[in-house]
């Protein structure tokens, strides 16, 4: 099969030779520096080892096919651009000093023109174009002939796949939601419809796709498909966006969760959450907020150190009552919180520390007489 494909390939070829530039219908002068000795870009390989058409598995077979496709793609998409790059080439040039105003570049023209150039045949200053005008008549003429091979490949595969007795095969619509159908021939397809071959399900049962399928399942390719959504018939079938999106929902959620989990295992109680302490101000509350062990510890140090030395003044403490007596009772749930936290005696917290306040005291120079 590859032999005839190949063949088919080199005929094309010779026939782009032998017709001296000759490119769709229309036959030009040879334009002399267009290389088409040297365009040996056929695609001439042999099917992959151990792959046989007539006996591979669906799956396998249509692995290969959906390669083959996308050869011709590629090739299609080669030629467009070497087309666009032809257009542009030859716009301005002497082919389109007789062309209206707003009227198009007929390819035929463009391909003239890049020939003329290709041949340095132009008037003074228009041979620096020459080298741009054969590379693109080059690639114009490599990607007509890569898509005679992909093309001649593709139809002896569809040829082997019908005499086969054909198979099940599911098409996934490229869009939010897109339905998957049986085959590229659905009377629900657009113009402009782009689908993903899910070669993976070639040759399962109907019942399969449908029940894999879920929601997107087309009524129209399978009748026995029920209606619903993702919530009561949910899919398997992804295209490659939506694998990727959940791909990335789940690594944020890993992330979340892994943040969320360390914000615990720091946290100042043991259920993981932080500790709030609110002061009223007015009609609004400032809440100040203890997320790990040792902001709390910190916040509990500093504060005792700060309740001692207002105890010690000579005068009346210059401090809100309220305020005070807030941060007395905060100081003993921050004690408490973090004794069960690391599953000591509250005692012993209380001691740990007395001993930082005093110790940050002395580093301070602060005169603190008393502390509880």
């Amino acid at each position: 099969m590859s032999t005839h494909i190949s063949g088919q390939a080199t005929t094309a070829r010779e026939q782009s030779r032998h017709d001296d530039g000759k490119f769709g219908q229309q036959q030009y002068a040879r334009a002399h520096d267009v290389d088409l000795e040297g365009a040996d870009h056929v695609d001439t390989r042999e099917w992959p080892d151990g792959f046989d058409a007539h006996t591979a598995k669906p799956i396998e077979f249509d692995t290969q096919l959906h390669v083959e496709h996308q050869a011709l793609a590629g090739a299609h998409t080669r030629l467009e651009a070497a087309r666009t790059q032809i257009h542009a080439l030859a716009r301005g040039g002497r082919v389109s000093d007789g062309l209206e105003p707003g009227e198009e570049l007929s390819d035929e023209l463009a391909v003239a023109e890049a020939i003329r150039l290709s041949a340095t045949l132009g008037t003074p200053g228009e041979e620096r174009k020459a080298p741009k005008a054969a590379r693109l008549m080059n690639e114009r003429t490599d990607a007509t002939l890569a898509i005679a091979t992909a093309r001649d490949r593709v139809d002896a595969l569809d040829d082997v796949y019908r005499n086969r007795g054909s198979w099940n095969r599911a098409f996934l619509v490229a869009n939010a939601n897109g339905h998957v159908h049986s085959s590229t021939d659905c009377s629900t397809y657009r113009s402009t419809t782009q689908y993903a071959w899910v070669t993976n399900y070639s040759g399962a049962d109907e019942d399969t796709i449908v029940q894999d399928a879920g929601y997107r399942a087309c009524t129209t390719c399978h009748p026995s498909a029920p209606l619903g959504d993702q919530s009561n018939l949910p899919t398997k079938m992804l295209t490659d966006e939506e694998k990727t999106a959940a791909a990335q929902r789940e690594q944020a959620q890993a992330t979340q969760e892994a943040k969320h989990a360390q914000a615990a295992a720091n946290a100042p109680t043991a259920t993981g959450e932080p500790i709030e302490i609110r002061y009223p101000s007015g009609k609004k509350t400032y809440v100040e907020t203890l997320k790990t062990e040792r902001s709390a510890q910190q916040w509990a140090t500093n504060h005792l150190i700060d309740d001692a030395e207002q105890q010690a003044l000579d005068e009346t403490p210059n401090l809100d009552p309220q305020k005070q007596q807030i941060e007395r009772e905060a100081a003993q749930r921050v004690l408490d919180a973090l004794a069960e936290k690391r599953g000591v005696d509250r005692t012993e917290i209380a001691e740990e520390v007395r001993g930082k306040a005093l110790a940050k005291a002395k580093r301070d120079h602060k005169a603190v007489v008393s502390m509880r």
